[in-house]
Formats: structure tokens, C-alpha cells, sequence
């Protein structure tokens, strides 16, 4: 009987130990916070590089755009056509040609000048100038050279000219406004059309300060939107992300840690704005374990 008495205190002791000096198993229960905002992932104001008029705006709003698709111009019609004129220039080689050919020819009479020189017939002061036509035509064709890639690299720096003047979609998404149209003049800067992200949008929370370490970006997260009654395939459904960013440091006056999430939104049912709740899953794999500091020795 007394040893029975001895194991039971001996475990209760190693339990009592457990609990206050060893590591407690992780919480793996879902974080749930509320009063959350919704974001589109992306959201741009494009605007002008340049001082300019508006040639076009080829969206309206509502379009659905692509990046990397051109949704308007500034004018740039001047621009053009000296970029025909360069490309012209740059893509000619006939200068280059005459000043080879003028070359080939002097080249020709400087060695029957030098053949005629070694058989003792012609001036000396003869030879000397078909030297000096040889070696002018031979710059000559540098000079054709060299101004055909200077048209060539002009004809470059119109391109570029042209496509700072054009409106050129960051990412793909939805034209949400248009605040400006044909005909108006703009300065560098001020926005002219505005493409938001649907099929991902940005969610941010706050995370009370106990919770605030059991959250890692990777993470996964689930938004459930919050109508109240209302009947409606957005409140029945459920939206899947996963955590991208864990603010290092906490606010010092809500004793709060920001964490965003991107949450998939394939359908373009869930908008920003509305009201919602999102569960984090701290038990993911992948999160690191929190270690407890080693106890000293007694």
C-alpha cells in the first residue's frame, strides 16, 4: 500500500514539474478575429509620365484588361512621324554605299599612282594627293557609318518616347473608374484611369498579443463572410488564402499585431468592403515550434 502511495506522489510531482518548468504542446485551435478589411490585391492609378493631351482611351469603365495591355495614348503623333523619318535614315544605307564606292575608287588611283611612283613616272606631289583622296574617302565612309547608327539610335529614343506616352496595364484586373477622356490635358501624375485585382484580394486583420507568435506567414486562412440573415451565394461560401505578412512588432496601444492575407477570390463573388471573419490555422505544417527556455539547474 505505502508503495502505491509513493509511485502516485512521485507522478503528481512529475506532472506538477511538467507544468511549470517543461514546454505545454502547441495550440493548434484556429485564430479567429473579426471587424477585417478587404482589399483588392492589386489596385493602380495609372497616369501620365508627361504634360500632355489625351489621343485615346480605348476601356471603358467595367472592362476587364490584361497586363501589359495598352488602354490609352497620350498625343504623339508629332513623335511619329519623326520616328519615320529616323527609321527611314537608320534603315537606308545608300550614303554608306556612295561613300564605299567613292573610297574603292580612290583606293584604285593611290595604287596606280604608287605602281607608277616605283617606275620612276609621275611627281612625287602627285602621289601625295592620291594619298590624301584615299584617306578622305576612307573617313568619308566612318562619317556614313556613324550617322546611320546615330539615326538608328534616335530612332530608338522616339520608340521609347512613344511608349511613355502610352497607358500600359500594370496587371490584370477590372477598370473600376476613368477620370479623364479624349481631349483633356494632363499633368505628370495625375490619374487618368484606375485597375483594381479581383481574383485576389488583400485582407488585413488584427491579432490580440497572445496569438500574435502562433502566426507565420504561409500560413492558411479561410474568410467567411458575415451578412447576418441574408440569403446569398457570397454568405454560403468560403474563401481560402494564406498569410503573407506578420507585422514584427506590436501595437503598443491596442496590444495588437497586424497580419495580412491574400484570399483567393476566383469567381469575383467576395468584394471589398464587406463584412467578414477570418480563420487562421496555426497548426500548418511548416510553423516552428516554440521552444521554452532550458531550465537552470537546482
Amino acid at each position: 500500500m505505502k508503495r502505491i502511495h509513493l509511485i502516485i506522489s512521485v507522478a503528481a510531482v512529475a506532472a506538477a514539474w511538467g507544468l511549470v518548468g517543461g514546454a505545454p504542446p502547441p495550440r493548434t485551435d484556429p485564430i479567429v478575429v473579426r471587424n477585417c478589411l478587404i482589399e483588392p490585391a492589386n489596385a493602380t492609378r495609372l497616369g501620365a509620365s508627361h504634360s500632355g493631351v489625351i489621343q485615346e482611351c480605348l476601356v471603358e469603365q467595367g472592362d476587364k484588361v490584361k497586363a501589359g495591355q495598352i488602354l490609352g495614348r497620350l498625343q504623339d503623333r508629332e513623335l511619329r512621324a519623326e520616328l519615320e523619318q529616323r527609321d527611314v535614315e537608320a534603315r537606308s544605307d545608300l550614303a554608306v554605299r556612295n561613300a564605299e564606292a567613292r573610297h574603292e575608287l580612290a583606293r584604285a588611283l593611290l595604287n596606280r599612282g604608287e605602281f607608277l611612283s616605283d617606275k620612276k613616272v609621275g611627281s612625287h606631289e602627285e602621289l601625295q594627293k592620291l594619298r590624301a583622296e584615299e584617306k578622305s574617302a576612307s573617313l568619308e565612309v566612318k562619317v556614313a557609318k556613324q550617322r546611320q547608327a546615330l539615326a538608328e539610335m534616335q530612332r530608338k529614343q522616339k520608340e521609347a518616347a512613344i511608349r511613355e506616352r502610352a497607358l500600359v496595364c500594370p496587371h490584370d484586373g477590372i477598370v473600376v473608374a476613368v477620370y479623364r477622356t479624349v481631349g483633356e490635358s494632363v499633368n505628370p501624375g495625375e490619374p487618368i484611369l484606375r485597375v483594381v485585382t479581383t481574383e485576389k484580394l488583400k485582407v488585413t486583420v488584427y491579432v490580440d498579443v497572445l496569438d500574435a507568435w502562433r502566426v507565420r506567414p504561409g500560413q492558411a486562412v479561410q474568410l467567411i463572410p458575415e451578412l447576418g440573415e441574408v440569403d446569398l451565394e457570397v454568405a454560403r461560401s468560403r474563401f481560402s488564402g494564406k498569410v503573407t505578412f506578420v507585422d514584427p512588432e506590436i501595437d503598443r496601444r491596442t496590444q495588437t499585431c497586424k497580419v495580412v492575407a491574400e484570399v483567393n477570390n476566383p469567381d469575383g463573388l467576395l468584394r471589398a468592403g464587406l463584412d467578414a471573419r477570418v480563420e487562421i490555422m496555426p497548426g500548418d505544417p511548416g510553423s516552428p515550434k516554440i521552444v521554452s527556455p532550458a531550465r537552470s539547474p537546482r
